[in-house]
C-alpha cells in the first residue's frame, strides 16, 4: 500500500512537471530571482516548584532551547526552494545539536492551485495547528508531542486547493516516517488532512496518518479539529485516537486518545493571554493500567515590537496511574519565563 501511494505520487508530480513546462513557455517571463532569510528563536528560566520526580523538585536553570536560521529562494514564480538548520538542547553529551529542520522544493500550479513538495517538509499533522496555536515556544502540538507523527518528514507531499475560492484544502504526504532522523526501515509513513474553511476564520480539518511494520503489525493516528481565528483572538479543540496494531508484545491494539484545548486572547496591543490544556490516556484498551495526565499551560505575552515575545508562564501536570493500587504521584507545577524571536529579511 505505502509503494502503490509512493508510485501515484512520483507519477502525478512527473506529468505536473511537464504541464508546468508547458504553461511556462507560454507564461510571461517569470518574477526575478529573490532570496528570504529568516531566523528564531526561543531561550528563558524555568524553576520546578514541583514534579513526580522528587530529584527534580526546585532544579532550575537557564535554557537556550531551539534557535532556526533559513533561507527561502525563489527561482522564478513557480519554483522555490528552502533551507533550514536547527539548534537545540538534544545533542550528544547535553551539547547544543545541530540538524536540519527543512530542506526542500516546491514547485507551484504544475496543475491548478496544486503544489509538490520534495525533501524535508512540514507534515499535514501540525501545519494547521500550529498556525492556529502560534506558540511553540510553549509547546508542541498533540501529536508530535505525544510520538504519533513528527512535525516534519523527509518525503514527496501535494497540497493545494479543491475550489477556487479555497474553500476546500488538502495536504497529502508519503515520507520516511522518522522526522529529522535517518530511516531505519524500508515502510514509509502516509499523512493526509481535509480541512474545510466555510467562512473566513473558521476552520474544520480531518487528519489520518498511517505506517506498517509488517503485514499484520501498522500504527495508524486520526485526529479532528476546529478552530477560529479572529484580529483579537484565536481558539481550536483537537481530538486524536490512535490505533498500535500489533505492535507490542503479546500481541494486541494499543489505543492512545488525547484532547487538547488552546488558543490565545489580545487583552491590549502588545498583550496576550495564553492558554492550553491537554488530556491524555495512554491506552484506552486497558482501564486498570497505564497512565492517564492532564497538563496545563497559561501564560501573558508581552510583545514589545513585532517578532518579539516576553511570556511568562506556568506549566501543571497531573498523572495518575490507572492501577488504583499505586500511590499517586506528586504534581508537576513549573514556573517559566521564555522569550521568543523571530525575523526574515530579503535579499
Amino acid at each position: 500500500m505505502n509503494k502503490l501511494s509512493l508510485l501515484l505520487l512520483l507519477m502525478l508530480g512527473a506529468a505536473g512537471l511537464h504541464a508546468q513546462q508547458s504553461v511556462a513557455k507560454r507564461a510571461p517571463a517569470p518574477a526575478v530571482p529573490s532570496t528570504v532569510v529568516t531566523a528564531g528563536g526561543f531561550a528563558g528560566y524555568y524553576y520546578n516548584m514541583q514534579n513526580p520526580n522528587a530529584s527534580l523538585t526546585d532544579r532550575n536553570a537557564f535554557e537556550l532551547r531551539r534557535v532556526n536560521l533559513g533561507a527561502e529562494h525563489k527561482f522564478s514564480r513557480y519554483v522555490t526552494a528552502v533551507a533550514e538548520i536547527e539548534a537545540n538542547e538534544a545533542g550528544a553529551g547535553g551539547t547544543y545539536g545541530l540538524s536540519l529542520r527543512q530542506a526542500n522544493v516546491e514547485i507551484r500550479n504544475i496543475l491548478p492551485q496544486m503544489r509538490v513538495v520534495m525533501g524535508l517538509s512540514p507534515t499535514p499533522a501540525v501545519v494547521t495547528s500550529e498556525r492556529i496555536w502560534g506558540y511553540r515556544s510553549l509547546q508542541t502540538m498533540p501529536l508530535e508531542y505525544y510520538g504519533m507523527a513528527p512535525a516534519v518528514d523527509n518525503g514527496i507531499a501535494v497540497k493545494g486547493k479543491i475550489d477556487p475560492h479555497g474553500i476546500v484544502a488538502y495536504h497529502v504526504m508519503v515520507g520516511n516516517g522518522s522526522g529529522t532522523m535517518r530511516e531505519t526501515n524500508s515502510t514509509q509513513k502516509i499523512y493526509a488532512s481535509l480541512g474545510l474553511t466555510p467562512v473566513a476564520g473558521f476552520t474544520l480539518e480531518g487528519y489520518a496518518d498511517f505506517e506498517s511494520e509488517t503485514s499484520d503489525r501498522y500504527r495508524a493516528s486520526f485526529k479532528g479539529l476546529v478552530g477560529l481565528e479572529e484580529t483579537g483572538y484565536a481558539v481550536a479543540l483537537e481530538g486524536i485516537y490512535r490505533i498500535n496494531h500489533h505492535t507490542l508484545t503479546p500481541f494486541y491494539d494499543q489505543s492512545p486518545f488525547a484532547v487538547s484545548l488552546y488558543g490565545w486572547v489580545e487583552a491590549d496591543t502588545d498583550i496576550r493571554l495564553v492558554f492550553r490544556g491537554d488530556y491524555y490516556d495512554d491506552d484506552q484498551n486497558k482501564p486498570g493500567s497505564g497512565l492517564r495526565s492532564f497538563e496545563a499551560t497559561i501564560g501573558v505575552d508581552y510583545i514589545p515590537v513585532k517578532g518579539v515575545h516576553v511570556i511568562p508562564n506556568i506549566g501543571y501536570g497531573t498523572y495518575t496511574n490507572k492501577n488504583s493500587a499505586v500511590p499517586k504521584s506528586d504534581d508537576a507545577i513549573t514556573l517559566r519565563l521564555t522569550a521568543a524571536f523571530s525575523f526574515t529579511s530579503l535579499k
